[in-house]
Protein backbone atom coordinates (compact mmCIF):
# COMPACT_ATOMS: atom_id res chain seq x y z
CA UNK A 1 0.00 0.00 0.00
CA UNK A 2 1.44 3.12 -1.06
CA UNK A 3 0.47 6.35 1.11
CA UNK A 4 0.43 9.90 -0.12
CA UNK A 5 -0.51 11.95 3.24
CA UNK A 6 -0.22 15.61 4.50
CA UNK A 7 2.16 15.75 7.08
CA UNK A 8 -0.19 17.52 9.55
CA UNK A 9 -2.30 14.22 9.10
CA UNK A 10 0.50 11.98 9.52
CA UNK A 11 -0.84 10.57 12.65
CA UNK A 12 -4.33 9.18 11.88
CA UNK A 13 -3.14 7.47 8.19
CA UNK A 14 -0.04 6.10 10.23
CA UNK A 15 -2.58 4.24 13.22
CA UNK A 16 -4.47 2.91 9.66
CA UNK A 17 -1.21 1.70 7.74
CA UNK A 18 -0.02 -0.04 11.16
CA UNK A 19 -3.61 -1.76 11.08
CA UNK A 20 -3.30 -2.50 7.30
CA UNK A 21 -0.08 -4.10 7.88
CA UNK A 22 -0.86 -6.14 10.47
CA UNK A 23 -3.40 -8.20 8.55
CA UNK A 24 -1.36 -10.01 6.29
CA UNK A 25 -4.49 -10.72 3.67
CA UNK A 26 -5.32 -7.33 3.53
CA UNK A 27 -1.98 -6.07 3.34
CA UNK A 28 -1.69 -8.41 0.07
CA UNK A 29 -5.06 -7.48 -1.36
CA UNK A 30 -4.11 -3.84 -0.95
CA UNK A 31 -0.51 -4.14 -2.13
CA UNK A 32 -0.95 -2.27 -5.49
CA UNK A 33 -3.35 0.40 -3.88
CA UNK A 34 -2.89 4.19 -3.22
CA UNK A 35 -4.46 5.99 -0.80
CA UNK A 36 -4.27 9.82 -0.29
CA UNK A 37 -4.89 12.31 2.68
CA UNK A 38 -4.53 15.96 2.62
CA UNK A 39 -6.42 19.33 3.02
CA UNK A 40 -8.94 19.84 0.08
CA UNK A 41 -7.34 23.49 -0.09
CA UNK A 42 -3.69 21.73 -0.83
CA UNK A 43 -3.25 21.43 -4.77
CA UNK A 44 -1.79 18.35 -3.89
CA UNK A 45 -4.70 16.70 -2.93
CA UNK A 46 -6.91 18.45 -4.77
CA UNK A 47 -9.43 16.53 -7.10
CA UNK A 48 -8.98 16.36 -10.62
CA UNK A 49 -11.60 18.29 -12.78
CA UNK A 50 -12.70 15.29 -14.89
CA UNK A 51 -14.17 13.78 -11.71
CA UNK A 52 -16.79 16.35 -11.55
CA UNK A 53 -18.25 14.70 -15.02
CA UNK A 54 -16.35 11.08 -15.71
CA UNK A 55 -18.03 9.50 -12.33
CA UNK A 56 -18.09 5.81 -11.91
CA UNK A 57 -20.58 5.85 -9.26
CA UNK A 58 -22.42 8.52 -6.81
CA UNK A 59 -23.64 7.06 -2.97
CA UNK A 60 -24.72 10.09 -1.54
CA UNK A 61 -28.40 10.50 -2.21
CA UNK A 62 -28.43 14.14 -1.35
CA UNK A 63 -26.12 14.96 -4.33
CA UNK A 64 -28.37 12.80 -7.04
CA UNK A 65 -31.26 14.05 -8.91
CA UNK A 66 -34.75 12.25 -9.12
CA UNK A 67 -32.89 9.11 -7.69
CA UNK A 68 -36.11 6.72 -8.62
CA UNK A 69 -36.32 8.24 -12.37
CA UNK A 70 -33.53 6.90 -14.85
CA UNK A 71 -33.10 8.57 -17.91
CA UNK A 72 -33.09 5.65 -20.44
CA UNK A 73 -34.18 5.65 -23.86
CA UNK A 74 -37.73 3.08 -24.43
CA UNK A 75 -35.10 0.39 -25.95
CA UNK A 76 -32.83 0.13 -23.10
CA UNK A 77 -35.50 0.01 -20.23
CA UNK A 78 -37.01 -2.96 -22.51
CA UNK A 79 -33.79 -4.15 -22.17
CA UNK A 80 -32.85 -3.82 -18.46
CA UNK A 81 -36.42 -5.16 -17.44
CA UNK A 82 -35.58 -8.18 -19.63
CA UNK A 83 -31.66 -8.78 -18.85
CA UNK A 84 -30.22 -6.36 -16.94
CA UNK A 85 -26.76 -7.38 -18.07
CA UNK A 86 -27.61 -5.91 -21.66
CA UNK A 87 -27.53 -2.84 -20.08
CA UNK A 88 -24.89 0.16 -18.97
CA UNK A 89 -25.86 2.16 -16.33
CA UNK A 90 -23.67 5.50 -15.71
CA UNK A 91 -23.73 9.02 -13.92
CA UNK A 92 -23.74 11.86 -15.69
CA UNK A 93 -23.74 15.55 -14.46
CA UNK A 94 -26.88 17.46 -14.58
CA UNK A 95 -25.99 20.87 -16.10
CA UNK A 96 -29.75 22.16 -16.16
CA UNK A 97 -30.55 25.62 -14.79
CA UNK A 98 -32.43 25.70 -11.63
CA UNK A 99 -33.80 29.59 -10.51
CA UNK A 100 -30.54 30.53 -12.55
CA UNK A 101 -28.41 28.21 -11.13
CA UNK A 102 -26.69 24.89 -12.26
CA UNK A 103 -28.50 21.63 -10.25
CA UNK A 104 -25.34 21.09 -9.68
CA UNK A 105 -26.68 17.25 -9.21
CA UNK A 106 -26.60 14.07 -11.07
CA UNK A 107 -28.60 11.87 -12.70
CA UNK A 108 -28.57 7.71 -13.18
CA UNK A 109 -28.47 7.00 -17.14
CA UNK A 110 -28.70 3.69 -18.28
CA UNK A 111 -28.08 3.05 -22.00
CA UNK A 112 -27.53 -0.28 -24.48
CA UNK A 113 -24.35 -1.88 -23.69
CA UNK A 114 -21.51 -0.54 -26.17
CA UNK A 115 -18.57 -2.40 -27.53
CA UNK A 116 -15.59 -0.62 -27.11
CA UNK A 117 -11.47 -0.97 -27.57
CA UNK A 118 -11.29 -2.55 -24.04
CA UNK A 119 -13.46 -5.11 -24.67
CA UNK A 120 -12.04 -5.98 -28.01
CA UNK A 121 -8.52 -6.35 -25.81
CA UNK A 122 -10.28 -8.15 -23.29
CA UNK A 123 -11.17 -10.75 -26.34
CA UNK A 124 -7.93 -11.06 -27.63
CA UNK A 125 -6.13 -11.76 -24.27
CA UNK A 126 -4.56 -15.15 -24.17
CA UNK A 127 -5.67 -17.93 -21.88
CA UNK A 128 -3.19 -17.02 -18.92
CA UNK A 129 -4.21 -20.14 -16.63
CA UNK A 130 -3.75 -22.97 -20.03
CA UNK A 131 -0.31 -23.99 -18.81
CA UNK A 132 -0.45 -24.10 -15.09
CA UNK A 133 0.53 -28.02 -13.78
CA UNK A 134 -3.05 -28.85 -12.64
CA UNK A 135 -5.58 -28.64 -15.35
CA UNK A 136 -8.45 -26.92 -14.23
CA UNK A 137 -11.29 -29.58 -14.45
CA UNK A 138 -8.57 -31.65 -11.66
CA UNK A 139 -8.81 -29.07 -9.36
CA UNK A 140 -11.49 -28.94 -6.28
CA UNK A 141 -12.68 -25.90 -4.39
CA UNK A 142 -14.25 -25.20 -0.94
CA UNK A 143 -17.20 -23.74 -1.59
CA UNK A 144 -16.38 -20.71 0.12
CA UNK A 145 -13.78 -18.01 0.51
CA UNK A 146 -11.82 -17.82 3.87
CA UNK A 147 -11.42 -14.15 4.95
CA UNK A 148 -9.48 -12.74 7.71
CA UNK A 149 -11.74 -11.73 10.79
CA UNK A 150 -11.66 -7.77 10.51
CA UNK A 151 -12.16 -5.31 13.21
CA UNK A 152 -15.69 -3.52 13.73
CA UNK A 153 -16.25 0.00 14.47
CA UNK A 154 -19.36 2.24 15.37
CA UNK A 155 -17.80 5.96 14.82
CA UNK A 156 -20.73 6.42 11.64
CA UNK A 157 -23.41 4.77 13.94
CA UNK A 158 -23.06 7.39 16.87
CA UNK A 159 -22.80 10.65 14.66
CA UNK A 160 -26.00 11.88 12.08
CA UNK A 161 -23.65 12.02 8.93
CA UNK A 162 -24.36 15.81 6.82
CA UNK A 163 -23.67 15.96 3.41
CA UNK A 164 -25.27 19.06 3.02
CA UNK A 165 -25.35 21.83 -0.25
CA UNK A 166 -21.74 21.59 -1.23
CA UNK A 167 -20.05 18.59 -2.44
CA UNK A 168 -16.63 20.19 -3.74
CA UNK A 169 -16.35 22.77 -0.65
CA UNK A 170 -13.14 23.44 1.10
CA UNK A 171 -14.63 24.52 4.49
CA UNK A 172 -18.34 23.16 6.23
CA UNK A 173 -20.09 25.66 8.38
CA UNK A 174 -22.61 24.74 10.73
CA UNK A 175 -25.20 27.96 11.33
CA UNK A 176 -26.07 28.31 15.15
CA UNK A 177 -29.02 30.18 16.51
CA UNK A 178 -28.83 30.81 20.30
CA UNK A 179 -30.62 33.35 22.61
CA UNK A 180 -28.58 35.93 24.74
CA UNK A 181 -30.59 36.34 28.27
CA UNK A 182 -32.93 34.05 30.19
CA UNK A 183 -33.35 30.37 29.97
CA UNK A 184 -30.63 29.23 27.60
CA UNK A 185 -29.22 25.66 28.34
CA UNK A 186 -25.65 26.70 27.42
CA UNK A 187 -22.80 29.62 27.20
CA UNK A 188 -25.30 32.51 26.79
CA UNK A 189 -27.19 32.32 30.41
CA UNK A 190 -28.46 29.62 32.59
CA UNK A 191 -31.32 27.86 33.42
CA UNK A 192 -31.09 29.31 36.93
CA UNK A 193 -31.88 32.70 36.18
CA UNK A 194 -34.06 34.59 37.60
CA UNK A 195 -32.96 37.95 36.24
CA UNK A 196 -35.23 39.82 33.44
CA UNK A 197 -33.71 40.06 30.59
CA UNK A 198 -34.73 40.84 26.84
CA UNK A 199 -34.44 37.82 24.66
CA UNK A 200 -32.59 38.46 21.62
CA UNK A 201 -31.48 35.71 18.84
CA UNK A 202 -27.88 35.64 18.21
CA UNK A 203 -26.41 33.62 14.96
CA UNK A 204 -23.30 31.96 14.82
CA UNK A 205 -20.78 29.95 12.73
CA UNK A 206 -18.63 26.76 13.34
CA UNK A 207 -16.95 26.38 10.40
CA UNK A 208 -13.82 23.21 9.87
CA UNK A 209 -11.98 22.84 6.61
CA UNK A 210 -12.46 19.58 4.59
CA UNK A 211 -10.16 16.65 4.50
CA UNK A 212 -9.62 14.91 0.79
CA UNK A 213 -9.47 11.05 1.41
CA UNK A 214 -8.80 8.59 -1.44
CA UNK A 215 -8.25 5.28 -2.32
CA UNK A 216 -7.08 3.89 -5.29
CA UNK A 217 -6.41 0.58 -7.01
CA UNK A 218 -6.28 -0.81 -10.48
CA UNK A 219 -8.09 -3.98 -12.61
CA UNK A 220 -5.89 -4.63 -15.60
CA UNK A 221 -7.55 -7.04 -18.77
CA UNK A 222 -4.96 -9.50 -17.39
CA UNK A 223 -6.54 -9.83 -13.83
CA UNK A 224 -10.02 -9.53 -15.08
CA UNK A 225 -9.40 -12.61 -17.80
CA UNK A 226 -7.30 -14.60 -14.80
CA UNK A 227 -10.24 -14.28 -12.87
CA UNK A 228 -12.61 -15.49 -15.53
CA UNK A 229 -10.61 -18.59 -16.61
CA UNK A 230 -8.78 -19.70 -13.64
CA UNK A 231 -11.22 -22.41 -13.38
CA UNK A 232 -11.83 -20.73 -9.48
CA UNK A 233 -15.37 -20.41 -9.25
CA UNK A 234 -14.48 -17.42 -6.94
CA UNK A 235 -12.58 -15.81 -9.39
CA UNK A 236 -14.31 -12.63 -9.91
CA UNK A 237 -15.05 -12.39 -6.34
CA UNK A 238 -11.73 -11.64 -5.55
CA UNK A 239 -11.35 -7.90 -7.14
CA UNK A 240 -14.76 -7.19 -5.59
CA UNK A 241 -12.89 -8.03 -2.23
CA UNK A 242 -10.05 -5.52 -3.34
CA UNK A 243 -12.62 -2.80 -3.83
CA UNK A 244 -13.97 -3.96 -0.73
CA UNK A 245 -11.09 -3.92 0.99
CA UNK A 246 -10.33 -0.45 -0.18
CA UNK A 247 -13.97 1.18 0.95
CA UNK A 248 -12.76 -0.56 4.29
CA UNK A 249 -9.77 1.24 4.62
CA UNK A 250 -11.51 4.59 3.87
CA UNK A 251 -14.14 3.55 6.49
CA UNK A 252 -11.43 2.61 9.33
CA UNK A 253 -9.99 5.97 8.68
CA UNK A 254 -13.20 7.67 8.59
CA UNK A 255 -14.14 6.85 11.95
CA UNK A 256 -10.77 7.13 13.50
CA UNK A 257 -10.88 10.60 12.66
CA UNK A 258 -14.80 10.86 14.49
CA UNK A 259 -13.39 9.54 17.32
CA UNK A 260 -9.78 10.89 17.89
CA UNK A 261 -10.11 13.93 15.41
CA UNK A 262 -6.83 15.33 14.84
CA UNK A 263 -5.74 18.90 16.03
CA UNK A 264 -2.89 19.89 13.65
CA UNK A 265 -6.14 20.17 10.84
CA UNK A 266 -8.71 21.38 13.38
CA UNK A 267 -10.76 18.79 12.52
CA UNK A 268 -12.53 17.81 16.21
CA UNK A 269 -13.34 14.62 17.23
CA UNK A 270 -15.79 12.71 19.94
CA UNK A 271 -12.90 12.70 22.35
CA UNK A 272 -12.04 16.17 21.70
CA UNK A 273 -15.71 17.75 22.33
CA UNK A 274 -15.31 18.29 25.83
CA UNK A 275 -12.61 20.84 27.42
CA UNK A 276 -10.88 17.73 28.47
CA UNK A 277 -11.26 13.70 29.01
CA UNK A 278 -11.85 13.21 32.77
CA UNK A 279 -9.58 10.90 34.66
CA UNK A 280 -11.72 8.59 36.37
CA UNK A 281 -10.68 8.67 39.83
CA UNK A 282 -12.67 5.37 41.51
CA UNK A 283 -11.77 1.87 41.08
CA UNK A 284 -11.94 0.43 37.22
CA UNK A 285 -14.54 -2.14 36.18
CA UNK A 286 -11.40 -4.06 36.23
CA UNK A 287 -10.25 -3.79 39.05
CA UNK A 288 -13.21 -3.85 40.53
CA UNK A 289 -14.21 -7.49 38.57
CA UNK A 290 -10.34 -8.72 39.82
CA UNK A 291 -11.24 -8.10 43.55
CA UNK A 292 -12.56 -9.80 46.57
CA UNK A 293 -15.90 -7.95 47.08
CA UNK A 294 -19.09 -10.71 47.13
CA UNK A 295 -21.03 -7.89 45.36
CA UNK A 296 -18.94 -6.59 42.09
CA UNK A 297 -22.45 -5.81 39.86
CA UNK A 298 -23.37 -3.89 42.81
CA UNK A 299 -20.11 -1.75 42.85
CA UNK A 300 -20.05 -1.35 39.05
CA UNK A 301 -23.25 -0.47 39.03
CA UNK A 302 -22.51 2.36 41.60
CA UNK A 303 -19.84 3.27 39.67
CA UNK A 304 -21.52 3.45 36.56
CA UNK A 305 -24.25 5.58 38.18
CA UNK A 306 -21.63 8.39 39.48
CA UNK A 307 -21.07 9.31 35.73
CA UNK A 308 -24.07 9.02 34.53
CA UNK A 309 -26.49 11.16 36.89
CA UNK A 310 -24.25 13.72 36.36
CA UNK A 311 -24.60 13.76 32.88
CA UNK A 312 -27.87 14.05 32.87
CA UNK A 313 -27.95 16.65 35.78
CA UNK A 314 -25.72 18.85 33.25
CA UNK A 315 -28.62 18.74 30.35
CA UNK A 316 -31.87 19.25 32.38
CA UNK A 317 -33.33 16.02 31.68
CA UNK A 318 -33.91 17.04 28.56
CA UNK A 319 -32.50 14.23 26.52
CA UNK A 320 -34.41 10.89 25.52
CA UNK A 321 -31.66 8.76 24.72
CA UNK A 322 -28.41 8.05 25.92
CA UNK A 323 -25.70 6.01 24.44
CA UNK A 324 -22.79 4.80 26.33
CA UNK A 325 -19.72 4.05 24.54
CA UNK A 326 -17.27 1.59 26.22
CA UNK A 327 -14.59 -0.72 25.33
CA UNK A 328 -15.07 -4.75 24.67
CA UNK A 329 -13.05 -5.00 28.00
CA UNK A 330 -14.99 -2.99 29.92
CA UNK A 331 -18.57 -4.41 28.66
CA UNK A 332 -17.55 -7.49 29.73
CA UNK A 333 -16.78 -6.70 33.26
CA UNK A 334 -20.16 -5.28 33.07
CA UNK A 335 -21.65 -8.31 33.24
CA UNK A 336 -20.87 -9.48 36.38
CA UNK A 337 -23.82 -10.85 38.92
CA UNK A 338 -24.77 -8.16 40.76
CA UNK A 339 -24.01 -10.10 44.05
CA UNK A 340 -22.54 -12.82 44.23
CA UNK A 341 -25.01 -14.07 47.53
CA UNK A 342 -27.94 -11.84 46.55
CA UNK A 343 -28.75 -11.49 43.34
CA UNK A 344 -27.20 -12.79 39.70
CA UNK A 345 -28.69 -9.89 38.13
CA UNK A 346 -25.20 -8.70 36.15
CA UNK A 347 -24.57 -4.76 36.50
CA UNK A 348 -25.01 -4.26 32.98
CA UNK A 349 -28.78 -5.75 32.98
CA UNK A 350 -29.59 -4.23 35.98
CA UNK A 351 -29.09 -0.59 34.92
CA UNK A 352 -30.91 -1.13 32.01
CA UNK A 353 -33.75 -2.27 33.45
CA UNK A 354 -34.47 -0.25 36.81
CA UNK A 355 -32.95 2.86 35.29
CA UNK A 356 -35.64 5.39 36.00
CA UNK A 357 -33.38 8.99 36.34
CA UNK A 358 -33.37 11.20 33.52
CA UNK A 359 -37.02 11.87 33.33
CA UNK A 360 -38.22 14.08 30.50
CA UNK A 361 -40.60 17.05 30.35
CA UNK A 362 -42.86 14.51 28.69
CA UNK A 363 -42.73 11.77 31.99
CA UNK A 364 -40.84 9.36 29.63
CA UNK A 365 -37.55 7.78 31.19
CA UNK A 366 -34.65 8.10 28.78
CA UNK A 367 -33.06 4.96 26.68
CA UNK A 368 -29.69 3.62 27.96
CA UNK A 369 -27.47 2.30 24.95
CA UNK A 370 -24.62 0.57 25.35
CA UNK A 371 -21.91 0.78 22.37
CA UNK A 372 -19.03 -1.78 22.08
CA UNK A 373 -16.26 0.24 20.50
CA UNK A 374 -12.97 -1.80 19.83
CA UNK A 375 -10.93 1.46 18.89
CA UNK A 376 -11.35 2.53 22.90
CA UNK A 377 -10.05 -0.89 24.05
CA UNK A 378 -6.14 -0.09 25.87
CA UNK A 379 -2.69 -1.46 24.48
CA UNK A 380 -3.69 -1.11 20.55
CA UNK A 381 -2.68 0.68 17.61
CA UNK A 382 -5.68 3.25 17.88
CA UNK A 383 -5.28 3.62 21.15
CA UNK A 384 -1.51 3.31 22.84
CA UNK A 385 -2.85 4.29 26.51
CA UNK A 386 -2.91 1.38 29.02
CA UNK A 387 -6.35 2.70 30.28
CA UNK A 388 -9.71 2.46 27.57
CA UNK A 389 -11.84 5.54 26.80
CA UNK A 390 -16.00 5.42 27.85
CA UNK A 391 -18.07 8.45 25.79
CA UNK A 392 -21.94 9.28 27.23
CA UNK A 393 -23.86 10.73 24.74
CA UNK A 394 -26.79 13.04 24.18
CA UNK A 395 -27.77 11.95 19.96
CA UNK A 396 -30.76 14.36 19.97
CA UNK A 397 -32.31 17.20 22.20
CA UNK A 398 -34.92 19.26 22.20
CA UNK A 399 -34.29 22.78 20.67
CA UNK A 400 -35.87 25.92 20.69
CA UNK A 401 -39.15 27.30 21.67
CA UNK A 402 -41.02 24.84 19.84
CA UNK A 403 -38.60 21.50 21.34
CA UNK A 404 -37.54 20.46 17.70
CA UNK A 405 -35.81 17.61 18.18
CA UNK A 406 -32.22 18.33 16.31
CA UNK A 407 -29.05 16.01 16.06
CA UNK A 408 -26.36 16.91 18.52
CA UNK A 409 -23.76 15.60 17.00
CA UNK A 410 -23.16 16.01 13.40
CA UNK A 411 -20.42 14.81 11.00
CA UNK A 412 -19.59 17.05 7.87
CA UNK A 413 -19.01 15.35 5.14
CA UNK A 414 -19.62 16.86 1.74
CA UNK A 415 -18.72 13.82 -0.05
CA UNK A 416 -19.14 10.21 1.70
CA UNK A 417 -19.40 7.56 -1.86
CA UNK A 418 -17.84 8.89 -4.84
CA UNK A 419 -15.93 6.77 -7.44
CA UNK A 420 -14.09 8.02 -10.66
CA UNK A 421 -12.09 6.38 -12.90
CA UNK A 422 -8.33 8.54 -13.01
CA UNK A 423 -8.37 8.02 -16.68
CA UNK A 424 -11.26 6.65 -18.56
CA UNK A 425 -11.51 3.57 -21.14
CA UNK A 426 -7.36 3.09 -20.36
CA UNK A 427 -6.09 -0.51 -21.21
CA UNK A 428 -5.59 -0.18 -17.48
CA UNK A 429 -8.35 1.31 -15.61
CA UNK A 430 -7.83 3.29 -12.42
CA UNK A 431 -10.35 3.86 -10.04
CA UNK A 432 -10.43 6.15 -7.06
CA UNK A 433 -12.75 5.65 -3.81
CA UNK A 434 -13.18 9.54 -3.12
CA UNK A 435 -14.36 10.71 0.76
CA UNK A 436 -14.83 14.22 1.59
CA UNK A 437 -14.74 14.76 5.33
CA UNK A 438 -14.81 18.11 7.87
CA UNK A 439 -15.07 16.22 11.49
CA UNK A 440 -17.58 16.31 14.07
CA UNK A 441 -19.87 19.12 14.69
CA UNK A 442 -21.25 19.75 18.47
CA UNK A 443 -23.04 22.75 18.68
CA UNK A 444 -23.78 21.88 22.45
CA UNK A 445 -20.53 21.06 24.22
CA UNK A 446 -22.41 19.16 27.18
CA UNK A 447 -23.48 16.74 24.91
CA UNK A 448 -20.69 14.75 24.93
CA UNK A 449 -18.87 13.31 28.48
CA UNK A 450 -15.61 11.50 28.02
CA UNK A 451 -13.80 9.09 30.43
CA UNK A 452 -10.37 7.29 30.45
CA UNK A 453 -9.50 4.27 32.74
CA UNK A 454 -13.22 3.52 34.16
CA UNK A 455 -12.91 -0.42 32.34
CA UNK A 456 -9.51 -0.68 32.50
CA UNK A 457 -6.66 1.72 33.76
CA UNK A 458 -4.04 -1.59 33.27
CA UNK A 459 -3.37 -4.45 33.39
CA UNK A 460 -3.90 -5.24 36.97
CA UNK A 461 -6.12 -1.99 37.62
Amino acid sequence: MNITVDPRLAGPMGVIEKFVNGNAGMAKALANTEIKMGMASDPKFMIPASALREVAYVGDAAHVADVDKIIASPEARALYAKNPGLVDTRFIFDTSLRSGHLNGKYRLVAEKHRRGVADEIADAAPDLMGGQVYSPWNVGWFQKIFKAPLLYRHGLDLVKVESETEPWCEIMNLNLADYAGFASLDDSGTLASNAVHNVNVQSGLMSTPVINMTASYDLAIEEMKRAEQSGSPFGSQLITIKQRYADYVLRMLTNYLIYYGNTATETVGLLQVPSSVTAYSGSSMNAIFLGSSSTKGSDMLSALLSILIPFLDSLYNKITTVKIVVSPQCYNRLTAPYSATYNPTAALKATIENFIAGKTKDGTVPDLEFVIEPMFAPSTIFNAQTYDYLLLLAPEMPTGPDEEKQPMLLFGAPLMEFVYPTIPGSYTTQYKFLRRVAGVFAPVQAAVVAYHGFGIQSATT
